[in-house]
């Protein structure tokens, strides 16, 4: 039960520019301080039975994505996986982030898996969630691709990775 997921981003993933750059914290999941079988710093893994693992040059599971050195392989268990990072907390987007609202998101994720309706991204903002397609299964890298209008009363921004099926 596999699925390869990472984030497009550039240098080390600390910095975030709003509305110009890409908002993700580490989102070329470099940074791993909890080591490679924990969820990778700035994200955090929920569901059953679910397992992440660090893969990539070095790793013992080599695989790439070709959107820096590491990629995250999330485990299906029991239930849906998630990998999940707040890009805007709630006490953020209440205050200094609130002209957020009502403007449009998007992101990006390149995932490769083998199975069909397996895999998709989300952008949740505390009142709704949109989704993207889910990826083809065809086994390849595919780069899956959501737009979200920040809805009037968000109190959160949330950038969802998931894993719906076993495969």
């Amino acid at each position: 039960t596999q699925h390869v997921a990472g984030l497009g981003g550039h240098g080390d993933g600390r910095g975030r520019l709003v509305m110009t750059q890409n908002m993700a914290r580490n989102g070329d999941l470099y940074i791993w301080a909890n080591g490679a079988a924990a969820a990778p710093d700035e994200f955090t893994l929920s569901g059953a039975g679910a397992a992440v693992a660090r893969t990539g040059a070095g790793e013992a599971d080599t695989t790439s994505l070709g959107v820096g050195l590491y990629a995250a392989k999330v485990t299906f268990g029991a239930a849906s996986a998630l990998l999940t990072q707040p890009v805007i907390p709630t006490p953020t987007l209440n205050s200094e982030d609130s002209n957020l609202r009502t403007q449009v998101v998007s992101a990006a994720v390149r995932v490769k898996t083998s199975v069909a309706t397996q895999a998709r991204v989300g952008i949740f903002d505390g009142q709704s969630t949109t989704w993207s397609s889910y990826h083809s299964g065809g086994g390849g890298n595919e780069t899956l691709t959501v737009v979200h209008t920040i809805h009037a009363s968000a109190d959160r921004l949330d950038l969802i990775l998931t894993v719906d099926a076993a495969g």
